[in-house]
C-alpha cells in the first residue's frame, strides 16, 4: 500500500472516529441536562494516574509471598485474565486477615496528595452526575475527588456491595450517593475478588446492577466492556429493555474493520461510545473528551429575539491606531502632568486634602506577576472620558425634577416608573453611542503588562479583568494588541436572564444557564467579565446594564452565583484589586466576601481618594485594604513599578 493510500485511510478513519464521538456527544449533552441525568460506571482506568495496580499488577503483587508453584499458577490466570481464578489461588494461602492486610496496603490514601487533580479526567466525575454514581474500584479515589470539589458523600451516602436496602432508595430517588458494588479495599465483607466472592455476592448483586441500569442512561468510564461481569449485566438489560441506550468513554480502534465490529458488539449492548485515542501512552484526550461533554451540557446556544436589530459598532477614538507602547508611553505622560498640576493646586489650597497612602507594591506585583490579582474596574476607571456617571444622572434629575438627595440608581429607577425602560435604554445607548471613546493609560497598561512581563521571562496566566462598565473600551485595546479574549456578559433582561452569556475567542455565543457546571478549560488570553451587563456590539442580542435600583436588587440576588464555575474558582484563588469602583452594591461586597472566605488570610485592595468615613474600618475585616491615593497617580507608579521588575534567569 502506498503512502497515500494509507494516510488517505487514516484520515477516513479518523473522521468517521470523529463524527460518531460528536454524534453521541450531543445526545448525551442533552440527557445530562434531562432532570434524572445520567449514571456514572466508574471502572478501573479513572484511578490510573494515582498508580494504584490494576488488576493483573495487583494480583501479581500478592502472589509474591505464596509458593512458587502456585505463584506460576496465578501467572497463567491473569495471563489469560482470569482474575477471579487468580485471586482464588492467592486467597487460599492467607488467612483472611492477612489476606485483608495486604491488600488494604496496595491503596494507600497517601498517593492523592501526589497527584494535580487539575490533570486528570476523573476530577470531572461530579460534574457529570446530579445523584448516584457506580464503581467497581476499591480505592478511595471518588471519595476524594468529590470532596476535593465541595461534594463530598457522607459516611451514610457511600454503599458497599450488595445492599439493596440502601441500594434500591439510592435508584429509585437519585439520591447523591456512591456504591462501590465490589466494596472497599478496607472493607472484607463486601470486598468482591475471588471466584468465591463473586459466588457470594454477585447472585444478588446483579439484580441490583440491572435495576441501576434499567432506570436511566449510564456513562462508563475507565472500562473496558468486553469479557467482565459487567457486560453479562448488559446483556440482561437489552433483553429486557432493547431501546434502552448506554454511553462509554472507549479506547478507538486502530482499523475500519476494528472499528466495525466494535461498534457491532457495543451495539448489542446498548452502548454509543465516545472515542478517544491514546497517542503515545498518553491519554490526555480523555479529560479533553469530558471538558467537552461538561462544557456541552453546562450551556446552550444564545438565542437572538425575532426581528432584532443590533446597535451600531461603537469606534473606538483615533488615538488607538498608534502602536500599543507609543499609546501607553503617551497617556501615562498625560497622567503625570495632570498628577503634577493636582499637587500644586493642592500645596496652594488654603484646606488641603490629607496625604495619600503609600500601596503595598511589593505584594501587588508579587501578585500580578504570578497571574494571581483580578482587576475589577468602576465607572472612575475610565478617568472622566466618558460621561456616564455625574451628566447623565444630572440630565436625568432635569427630567424629573428629582431632588439630588435621590441616589442615582434611584433617579434612574424613578425614570423607568414615571417613562418606561426602552426610553431609558435609548437615552443609555444615545450615551455610549455618541463620540468615539479614546482608551486611557490603564487601559493600555490592562492590555499590554502581560506581554511585557512574558518577555521577561516571567510565568503568568493572561489577566482576569472584570468591570462594572458598559463601554468596550478595553475589548477595542485588546483587539488593537492583537488578542484574542474571552467575553463574559451578565444579562439582566431576556433571553438568558440571571444568566452570564459567554463569547468564545471564536465569536460563538453560549449561554451559561448551568454555571456550576461550567468546567471548560479557557485558551490563555484575558478573560472579561461584564458584571453589570453590556456587550460586545457584534452580538445579536438586546444591551443589558445595570442601571436601576431594580436592577441592583436583580444582581444581589443573583451574582456572584451565577458566574461560570472556571471564571469563579480563578476569582476565589486570586487577590482583587478594586479600580475606581465605590464598592456600594451589594453583588461587589458579595464577591468580596466570597474570596475571603475562600482565602481568609489574602488581602484584596481598593483604590479610592477620599473613601467615606467609615469606610476602611467596613471593609478592612473582609480582607479589603482601602488605599486613599488617586487613581491617576495609583497607574502611573503602578505602571513604573511593572516596568522596573527585573528580567528573570532561565
Amino acid at each position: 500500500m502506498s503512502g497515500t493510500m494509507k494516510i488517505g485511510r487514516t484520515n477516513a478513519l479518523r473522521e468517521l472516529i470523529d463524527a460518531q464521538s460528536r454524534d453521541n456527544i450531543a445526545l448525551i449533552a442533552e440527557q445530562l441536562r434531562s432532570p434524572l441525568g445520567v449514571l456514572p460506571f466508574i471502572g478501573a482506568g479513572f484511578s490510573a494516574p494515582f498508580k494504584f495496580p490494576e488488576w493483573g499488577a495487583l494480583l501479581h503483587e500478592l502472589a509474591r509471598t505464596i509458593p512458587r508453584r502456585a505463584r506460576a499458577q496465578v501467572g497463567t490466570a491473569v495471563e489469560h485474565e482470569e482474575y477471579t481464578r487468580a485471586a482464588a489461588i492467592i486467597a487460599r494461602h492467607f488467612d483472611e486477615t492477612n489476606f485483608q492486610r495486604e491488600l488494604a496496603l496496595r491503596f494507600p490514601d497517601e498517593r492523592f496528595d501526589r497527584v494535580r487533580l487539575c490533570d486528570t479526567a476523573v476530577e470531572l466525575v461530579p460534574y457529570l452526575t446530579s445523584g448516584l454514581v457506580i464503581t467497581t474500584n476499591f480505592d478511595g479515589v471518588l471519595e476524594y475527588v468529590f470532596h476535593c470539589v465541595g461534594a463530598p458523600f457522607s459516611r451514610d451516602a457511600v454503599i458497599y456491595g450488595a445492599n439493596p436496602t440502601q441500594v434500591i432508595p439510592a435508584i429509585q430517588q437519585n439520591r447523591w450517593m456512591l456504591w462501590k458494588i465490589h466494596g472497599d479495599r478496607n472493607d472484607p465483607r463486601t470486598r468482591v475478588l475471588s471466584a468465591k466472592d463473586y459466588t457470594t455476592h454477585y447472585r444478588q448483586l446483579k439484580h441490583l446492577l440491572v435495576l441501576a441500569l434499567s432506570n436511566r442512561p449510564s456513562l462508563f468510564l475507565g472500562c473496558s466492556l468486553e469479557t467482565d461481569r459487567t457486560v453479562g449485566v448488559l446483556q440482561d438489560v437489552q433483553r429486557l429493555h432493547p431501546g434502552l441506550t448506554h454511553f462509554a468513554l472507549l479506547e478507538a480502534p486502530k482499523t475500519e474493520a476494528a472499528l466495525d465490529k466494535r461498534v457491532g458488539d457495543l451495539r448489542a449492548l446498548g452502548i454509543r461510545p465516545i472515542w478517544f485515542r491514546n497517542h503515545d501512552g498518553r491519554f490526555a484526550e480523555i479529560r479533553q473528551r469530558l471538558l467537552d461533554l461538561v462544557q456541552r451540557s453546562s450551556t446552550r446556544p444564545a438565542t437572538t429575539p425575532p426581528a432584532f436589530k443590533p446597535p451600531q459598532q461603537l469606534q473606538i477614538g483615533p488615538n488607538a491606531a498608534r502602536a500599543p507602547e507609543a499609546a501607553l508611553s503617551s497617556e501615562l505622560t498625560d497622567l503625570q502632568h495632570s498628577v503634577a498640576r493636582e499637587d500644586r493646586m493642592a500645596r496652594d489650597d488654603v484646606q488641603p486634602m490629607p496625604p495619600e497612602d503609600t500601596p503595598p507594591f511589593a505584594a501587588m506585583v508579587d501578585r500580578i506577576a504570578q497571574g494571581e490579582v483580578v482587576f475589577f474596574l468602576g465607572a472612575a476607571a475610565l478617568l472622566g472620558r466618558l460621561p456616564l456617571a455625574y451628566d447623565f444622572y444630572d440630565q436625568l434629575r432635569t427630567l424629573l425634577d428629582a431632588p439630588k438627595e435621590l441616589s442615582d440608581e434611584r433617579v434612574t429607577q424613578h425614570y423607568v416608573d414615571v417613562h418606561d425602560r426602552h426610553g431609558l435604554d435609548s437615552k443609555l445607548r444615545a450615551l455610549l453611542d455618541g463620540k468615539p471613546v479614546e482608551p486611557t493609560a490603564l487601559h493600555w497598561l490592562l492590555g499590554t503588562f502581560t506581554g511585557d512581563l512574558r518577555a521577561k521571562g516571567y510565568e503568568l496566566r493572561a489577566p482576569l479583568i472584570m468591570t462594572t462598565n458598559f463601554d468596550q473600551t478595553l475589548e477595542r485595546v485588546l483587539e488593537c494588541t492583537g488578542q484574542r479574549y474571552h467575553l463574559f456578559t451578565y444579562r439582566l433582561v431576556s433571553p438568558h436572564e440571571g444568566y452570564f452569556v459567554y463569547r468564545t475567542p471564536d465569536g460563538e455565543l453560549l449561554a451559561v444557564d448551568r454555571p456550576e457546571r461550567f468546567r471548560h478549560e479557557l485558551e490563555d488570553c484575558p478573560v472579561m467579565v461584564k458584571y453589570h451587563g453590556g456587550l460586545h456590539r457584534g452580538d445579536p442580542l438586546p444591551l443589558t446594564y445595570a442601571v436601576t435600583e431594580c436592577d441592583f436588587v436583580h444582581t444581589s440576588r443573583h451574582l456572584p452565583t451565577a458566574l461560570p464555575r472556571v471564571v469563579l474558582d480563578r476569582i476565589l484563588g486570586s487577590a482583587l484589586l478594586f479600580l475606581g469602583t465605590s464598592l456600594r452594591t451589594q453583588c461587589v461586597e458579595a464577591l468580596a466576601r466570597e474570596v475571603h472566605r475562600a482565602r481568609p488570610h489574602q488581602r484584596s485592595w481598593a483604590i479610592q481618594r477620599s473613601p467615606k468615613p467609615g469606610w476602611t474600618l467596613y471593609w478592612s475585616p473582609i480582607g479589603v485594604d482601602i488605599l486613599d491615593v488617586r487613581l491617576q497617580r495609583f497607574v502611573v507608579d503602578l505602571s513604573d513599578e511593572l516596568r522596573k521588575l527585573p528580567k528573570r534567569q532561565k
